[in-house]
C-alpha cells in the first residue's frame, strides 16, 4: 500500500497499482512494477547479498562515528551517512571464503580538507586508560592549534566500539577510560579532526604495534570519557543537524 507524502502534491512511497513509489538522492521517483522476478538465488548471488548485509551491520556497529563524521557530506549527497559510509570504503571490503573481510587498516570514517593528526605511541595502563600521542600536523600543512581531535575505539571481536569526547590539537596527547568490555579485545584505533568550519580531515589509524608508553609527554592527565546516550535531531527548514551526546552537542549549518 502506498503512502503519501507532503499533502495531495507530494509523491507517494509503495505500491500503487502498477507503479512504485521511492525517494532517491532527495528525488521523488516512480517506477512499474516488474511482471516477472528473475531471482535465481545462485551461491554466488547469496554470497554477494550475505556480504553486502554485513557491511550494512558494519556501519551499524560504527554509527557513532560514522553519523558524526558523515552526516553533513551525505546530507549534500542527499544519501544516508552509513551509505556514504560503504560507498567510501569499496575498496576495504573482500569477498572472501569465510565471509565478508574487511580491511579496517585503512577504514575511512570521515574526509576532508583538513589536515590530519596520526597517531605516534599508544598504550592502555592497568586502569584500563588509553594513552595515545598524535603527531599533531604530520603533513606540515596550515591547521589551527585550536582542532578538534577525535578519538574512536573499534574492536572487531567485541562487534562495537566507542567515540569519545574530542581534545584541542596542540595538546598532543588523548587520555581516554575505555569501557571494560573494550580493554581485553583487539583494539582499532582512529584519529579524526574537526575544523571551526565543520570541516573534517581524512582518517588515520594508530599502528598495531605501536604501543610504546615512554613518548608520552610528562603531563598531567586529563581524562576523557566515551560519549554515553547519542541522538540525532534533523531541522530542514533551518537546515540544521544537531548530534547531542553525553556532554557535547556538534551542531551543523548545512547552508
Amino acid at each position: 500500500m502506498a503512502k503519501q507524502v507532503h499533502g495531495p502534491l507530494g509523491g507517494f512511497v509503495g505500491k500503487l497499482g502498477p507503479l512504485i513509489g521511492y525517494r532517491w538522492r532527495g528525488r521523488w521517483c516512480v517506477r512499474t512494477r516488474p511482471q516477472h522476478v528473475h531471482n535465481p538465488q545462485t551461491p554466488l548471488q547469496m554470497e554477494r547479498r550475505h556480504a553486502f548485509g554485513e557491511q550494512v551491520r558494519l556501519a551499524a556497529r560504527m554509527a557513532w562515528a560514522v553519523d558524526a563524521c558523515l552526516t553533513l557530506e551525505a546530507r549534500r549527497a542527499h544519501m544516508t551517512s552509513r551509505n556514504l559510509f560503504m560507498r567510501i570504503n569499496q575498496g576495504c571490503f573482500r569477498l572472501g571464503h569465510d565471509g565478508l573481510q574487511v580491511d579496517y587498516a585503512h577504514l575511512q570514517l570521515s574526509r576532508g580538507p583538513v589536515a590530519p593528526a596520526e597517531a605516534t605511541s599508544v598504550a592502555v595502563d592497568d586502569d584500563g586508560v588509553l594513552h595515545v600521542g598524535f603527531d599533531r600536523n604530520p603533513l606540515h600543512r596550515r591547521c589551527s592549534a585550536h582542532d578538534e581531535v577525535h578519538l574512536y575505539v573499534y574492536s572487531p571481536s567485541a562487534g562495537g566500539g566507542y567515540l569519545f569526547n574530542p581534545v584541542r590539537r596542540h595538546t598532543g596527547r588523548i587520555d581516554a577510560v575505555l569501557p571494560q568490555w573494550l580493554v581485553a579485545g583487539d583494539l582499532c584505533i582512529y584519529l579524526m579532526v574537526k575544523d571551526s568550519k565543520d570541516r573534517w580531515s581524512a582518517t588515520t589509524r594508530a599502528p598495531a604495534n605501536s604501543t610504546a608508553d615512554t613518548d608520552m609527554p610528562d603531563q598531567e592527565v586529563k581524562k576523557i570519557f566515551p560519549y554515553k546516550e547519542k541522538s540525532v535531531s534533523l531541522h530542514p527548514k533551518r537546515n540544521i543537524v544537531t548530534i547531542i551526546t553525553h556532554n557535547t552537542t556538534i551542531t551543523y549549518n548545512t547552508t
